[in-house]
Formats: C-alpha cells, sequence, structure tokens
C-alpha cells in the first residue's frame, strides 16, 4: 500500500506537533515537581496555565506512543503486510491527534 503525499504530511505533522506538546508539557511538569520540592505553592501554575492540567496525563499518552511504535517495529520485523502496518499507523496517528487536540483545547481556553 502507498501513501498519498498528503496523508504521510499529515501523519507526519501530528507526530511533530505531538512531540512539541510532550516536551512543552513535560518542561512545565518539572517547573512543578521542582516547586514542589522547594516547598513552594504550585496552585498559581494550576490556575494560570490549563496545561499543567495535563502533566498528569502526558506519560499515558507518551508510553502508549512509544508501545505502539514498538509494536509496529515488530509488526514490519516479523514480515506483516502493508495493510497491517498501516492500519497501526493509523492508530498511533489517532492517539497522537488525540493529545494534540486536548492540548490545543486546553490552549484555547486560556484565551
Amino acid at each position: 500500500m502507498l501513501f498519498r503525499s498528503g496523508e504521510t504530511n499529515s501523519n507526519t505533522a501530528e507526530g511533530t506537533r505531538f512531540y512539541d506538546n510532550v516536551k512543552e508539557i513535560n518542561t512545565l511538569r518539572t517547573t512543578i515537581m521542582d516547586r514542589e520540592e522547594a516547598g513552594v505553592d504550585t496552585s498559581e501554575i494550576y490556575d494560570t496555565n490549563p496545561l499543567a492540567a495535563l502533566t498528569e496525563d502526558v506519560g499515558s499518552y507518551y508510553r502508549d506512543v512509544s508501545d505502539l511504535r514498538r509494536e509496529r517495529r515488530e509488526m514490519v520485523l516479523g514480515g506483516a503486510d502493508r495493510a497491517e502496518v498501516a492500519a497501526m499507523e493509523d492508530d498511533i496517528t489517532a492517539l497522537m491527534k488525540e493529545f494534540n487536540d486536548i492540548v490545543r483545547e486546553a490552549k484555547e481556553s486560556e484565551e
């Protein structure tokens, strides 16, 4: 199965956005954890930054995507047909898009 150019570009864009969002939220998570360890109140971060609510979920999404990528790699190495691999890629992209949509909605809520 050959991918149409737009499909490939869409998957790539979704993946890039996903990893950018993960990085941004993990940076925020680190800030929160550092302040908590220093005994500094973090409620202002949660009150002013809607992405702070996602700091608990980011690891789960990242792990799920990593697990699916690992499965995909094993499928390819095991000789799975292209349709199965393409379906797995669609699952990965759908999960990334789900998280990206949650992040987008959170960012829009602060506007």
